[in-house]
């Protein structure tokens, strides 16, 4: 097994400053005749595209290959790694820079133009890209099965019908002849060489056409049972194909979307014992495979435990303590932002509940909702989801 991490700040820049904008750092990592993994980083510095390495390169891989930036060194007491000159010509074959080139064509020929904002946007739709290019799809193995099972009956009913044209002449060639004289099917078989297997399924094949010639109406009602059943056969086959193609096209976008979930950032409280109050920010984290955009967050404070089996929220009502954000942000697989509120959160004892709702967009263009309602516990200082399923509910 086999990895190709790539880029040196260098390159970087230079993608950047294709799309037109300010320079906007991506990390990418290639496993051999396998998956891509990339993402939009802050800035190009040794402990970030290494802490990067890490998440997205398993410490059991046989080889991780780089260039010669200096910044990997800190890999090397972590992989087994070896580095690669590309001022001399030196490349790895279907690495990382094969997917480089394909995003920045893409850049040049179809957007033209991408903005810092929404690049993690645009670098995840080619990871998709390349990803599922290179990996067999679910719907892939099922038409591959699919097809192989109709072509396992198509040859299973040739071979019969060879086999039994064969044995119509075997039987032939061995015939003895009547006393009356040779019959007509004795005689056909002494003009051809039996000792043959060509000669022995020529003679069947003659014999069966004469006896189709013979016995057409018979024959006739034969074939059409047979092409019925071939024909059902097949039906079989589509039918399972078409629920194949089904179940693809609404298995894809559930794993591969955004699922993204908030409430209190536990990394953030703390407790003013001395103020009776607690403090903390709210925390957002994707936990899907591909971005997701930050339409809309409400979150409010609760004096009680909600019992209502529908969420009723209580935005726009004089004398609520709660927020509305509408960030607009975009969130990549794996991250976690506790910035979308900029100012902290304060409450008494009293308001120990905290619920709200989070709307986003995922990269299939379709808007979900996440819920959330919690309780701080303060002797063990820690938050507890509480409240009704449809209050932690998401779709």
């Amino acid at each position: 097994m086999r990895f190709a991490a790539g880029g040196t700040p260098r390159s970087y820049g230079i993608g950047a400053a294709i799309v037109g904008t300010a320079a906007s750092p991506v990390v990418g990592a290639v496993k051999r005749k396998g998956n891509v993994i990339a993402r939009v980083v802050e800035n190009v510095r040794a402990d970030t595209l290494c802490e990067f390495v890490r998440e997205a390169v398993s410490h059991k891989v046989s080889l991780l290959c780089t260039d010669q930036w200096k910044g990997y060194k800190k890999l090397d007491k972590e992989y087994p790694r070896a580095t690669i000159d590309h001022s001399k010509g030196q490349y790895v074959i279907g690495a990382v820079q094969g997917f480089w080139s394909i995003f920045k064509r893409g850049v040049m020929g179809t957007f033209h133009k991408m903005s810092a904002k929404y690049m993690p946007l645009y670098v995840a739709e080619f990871q998709f890209r390349t990803t599922t290019g290179k990996t067999q799809t679910f719907l892939e193995r099922r038409l591959r099965d699919a097809s192989m099972r109709l072509l396992a009956s198509m040859l299973l009913i040739a071979f019969f019908i060879l086999l039994i044209i064969f044995s119509i002449g075997s039987w032939s060639c061995n015939q003895p002849p009547k006393p009356s004289g040779e019959t007509q099917q004795t005689e056909n078989a002494n003009k051809k060489d039996c000792a043959t297997f060509y000669g022995t399924f020529e003679v069947g094949l003659f014999d069966t056409g004469r006896f189709i010639h013979a016995y057409h109406q018979e024959t006739v009602a034969v074939a059409t049972v047979i092409i019925a059943a071939f024909t059902i056969i097949l039906g079989v086959f589509t039918i399972s194909l078409a629920r194949s193609t089904r179940v693809a096209a609404e298995h894809i976008p559930l794993v591969e979307r955004a699922y993204l979930f908030g409430g209190p950032d536990t990394r953030t409280l703390t407790v003013r014992d001395d103020l009776n109050l607690i403090q903390f920010k709210f925390g957002v984290k994707n936990n899907g495979k591909t971005p997701g955009i930050v339409a809309e967050i409400w979150v409010e404070f609760l004096t009680d435990e909600p019992t209502s089996g529908n969420p009723i929220y209580r935005r726009g009502q004089a004398g609520v303590n709660g927020r509305l954000a509408e960030p607009d942000a975009v969130l990549s697989a794996g991250d976690d932002a506790s910035s979308l509120f900029p100012a902290p959160f304060s409450c008494t004892p009293g308001e120990r509940y905290f619920a709200g709702y989070i709307i986003y967009t995922d990269i299939f263009k379709k808007t979900h909702t996440s819920r959330f309602c919690t309780r701080f516990d303060f002797d063990n200082r820690s938050w507890h989801r509480v409240g009704p399923p449809a209050w932690n509910d998401w779709d």
